[in-house]
């Protein structure tokens, strides 16, 4: 996975400041895009023009990308008339100490032009608010059995089986083939919740004529061995034997702790985000009414990711507003078992025009589509940075050729007026 860092210092720069900086760096990283240009001239036998540099410029921003001996890329960039310096790191590798070795570079040019001892540098990315986030969270450590049990919840009968028992101290085996309409999926789904321990099943026998229970044991072989050694039922003095047997399921510690609040699903997030590098302590986790909500960072950003165990409401909406405004989350996702209405989608993505927001309401394939979603956000995050360079990259190589072949003065007479830009047929036009 991409790690972005990012971070500025406020000042006013001089002229001089992108020269400087650039001349302290060039013996570590080496830059892209103004060794780049240079090879037009140099391979067409020019003179390379100080004007044609990204780094020269009085009033426009100036800036360059670099790329490290380990394969990371850096950039600087200098803007508002030279008062503001933001510099960060597109890391593919471990690189922030190299991140550090190339701000602390930048850092002492500035000193050395501005003249001061100190440069005041701030970060760009939430680490601060993130902290803050911190204090408020519960810690949550799933275990190996956990971590194997949430795996089996994804199958929506067993899930429905322990949603629809939770409160209940006992459940009839007999019943579970009316819960999920198919007696041979039950059987089916009864053993398979006996042998994850989400629940026990014992066997139970009743007397006839009181319907009270006389005896609970763990297998029908304990009944058989205890009619055959004469018991009697107290109520009603018949064989233990002509009574009525009846299978229970009772819930286990194991299989409550799974389903309070779909504790599930954020061990399932959790495992996920732990594959795709983001370790179980980088995460904060809130328990608040019946769900629960992970908030970690990416590129920078705050991620938030709600997991719901049932339906999603107004109520949720509301609340799940309040949670992304108050974390200054740039990403939310919505884990659900349930389709989200369109109204409660198109509520939160109106509340939130400036936050990417993700709905998963089917919970298969979740690492596959939680990596999509932090690379998407990581790349457009690398789209939004390196937009800034594009204009320090165009060559007019027409003007270039013409140079070489006419001299660089027999050139630069004949060199026609550019005309006005022909209107296109895009937004500027239609809004007109």
């Amino acid at each position: 996975m991409i790690t972005i860092l990012k971070k500025e210092v406020s000042a006013n720069l001089p002229a001089s400041a992108a020269e400087a900086v650039s001349s302290d760096l060039k013996n570590d990283f080496t830059p892209l895009i103004n060794s780049v240009k240079k090879e037009y001239w140099t391979t067409l036998g020019l003179p390379f023009p100080e004007e044609a540099s990204p780094l020269i410029s009085e009033e426009s921003d100036t800036g360059e990308i670099y790329l490290s001996k380990t394969g990371n890329l850096f950039y600087y960039t200098i803007s508002d008339r030279r008062k503001r310096l933001e510099c960060g790191g597109l890391l593919k590798n471990d690189g922030a100490q190299e991140f550090n070795q190339f701000s602390e570079r930048i850092g002492s040019s500035l000193q050395r032009e501005l003249k001061v001892k100190d440069i005041k540098w701030k970060t760009l990315t939430r680490d601060e608010t993130f902290q803050n986030l911190s204090s408020y969270g519960i810690p949550l450590s799933p275990t190996k059995e956990e971590l194997a049990t949430a795996h089996e919840l994804e199958n929506p009968d067993l899930l429905h089986v322990l949603m629809n028992t939770q409160n209940l101290l006992s459940y009839s085996a007999r019943n579970l083939a009316n819960l999920l309409e198919d007696k041979m999926k039950a059987d089916t789904i009864l053993e398979k919740l006996v042998q994850t321990k989400l629940m026990t099943k014992d066997f139970v026998v009743l007397c006839k004529e009181k319907g009270q229970q006389i005896i609970k044991v763990a297998s029908r072989q304990a009944i058989e061995e205890t009619s055959q050694k004469g018991l009697k039922c107290f109520l009603c003095g018949k064989p233990i034997s002509e009574e009525n047997i009846e299978e229970l399921l009772c819930n286990t510690e194991l299989g409550r702790k799974m389903i309070d609040k779909g504790y599930w699903m954020p061990v399932r997030v959790l495992e996920t985000l732990g594959r795709l590098g983001i370790k179980n302590q980088e995460v904060v986790k809130e328990a608040e009414e019946d769900f629960f909500t992970l908030y970690f960072l990416s590129s920078g950003e705050i991620v938030m990711a709600a997991t719901l165990p049932r339906k999603f409401s107004l109520s949720d909406a509301y609340t799940l507003n309040a949670k992304l405004s108050v974390s200054q989350a740039g990403v939310g996702i919505v884990v659900s078992t349930h389709p989200v209405s369109i109204i409660y989608k198109e509520f939160l993505i109106q509340s939130n025009p400036e936050r990417s927001l993700y709905f998963l309401e089917i919970f298969s394939n979740l690492e596959e589509r939680l990596e999509q979603i932090i690379k998407t956000q990581q790349q457009e995050t690398i789209r939004r940075v390196t937009e800034s360079f594009t204009k320090f990259t165009s060559v007019t190589l027409s003007d270039l050729v013409c140079q070489k072949l006419f001299g660089i003065d027999e050139a630069k007479k004949t060199m026609p007026v550019s005309s006005p830009q022909k209107k296109g047929r895009g937004k500027q036009e239609t809004e007109e």
